[in-house]
């Protein structure tokens, strides 16, 4: 009498047996080139703080992130995610998009610190606005609801990518 199909009484185990065969069938591997590396920015100066809950990371700020991109390089990190603290929040999270924002100064740090590193930055609003949402807010006074207005969010992340701003990023790596 088969097994097969006789789960779950008979469980088919033969692709974990062995370390050859769980070599051959296995679908992730772990490699350094696939690594993304959080970063948090933080406006100030000489700001290194601690996130409790994620133990050995840190707030940093702009000018603290030389050393720390250097040293991701050469751990063989190539790879950073940037996250925003602004130090103002308004109801647009117009930090997100500003010339002067935190991500918008910090990446041309990290791109002199390591010209190869790619840099991947959150465009969710949510860190930027006085309310915390995603997005701008509609305020639909017919149903007294409000809503996040997608048309609005996304012509402000747009305006971050006019021609000027595009060029000099492109160049820059």
């Amino acid at each position: 009498m088969s097994n097969v199909g006789m789960f779950p009484q008979t469980r088919l185990r033969r692709l974990r047996g062995s370390a050859k065969i769980r070599s051959l069938v296995r679908e992730t591997t772990l490699d350094s080139d696939k690594w993304v590396f959080p970063l948090f920015i933080k406006h100030g100066t000489n700001v290194i703080n601690p996130i409790a809950s994620m133990p050995g990371h840190f707030q940093r700020s702009v000018d603290q992130l030389d050393e720390e991109i250097r040293s991701l390089w050469q751990l063989g990190i190539k790879s950073v995610l940037l996250f925003g603290i602004p130090m103002h929040k308004d109801s647009v999270g117009s930090d997100s998009y500003s010339n002067t924002g935190i991500i918008q100064t910090a990446i041309p740090v990290i791109k002199k610190a390591a010209p190869d590193m790619l840099i991947i930055t959150d465009v969710c609003f949510c860190e930027y606005t006085d309310h915390g949402h995603c997005g701008v807010i509609d305020h639909d006074l017919v149903d007294f609801e409000a809503n996040i207005d997608n048309d609005k969010t996304l012509a402000l992340i747009a305006s971050d990518l006019s021609e000027d701003r595009f060029v000099a990023f492109s160049k820059m790596g």
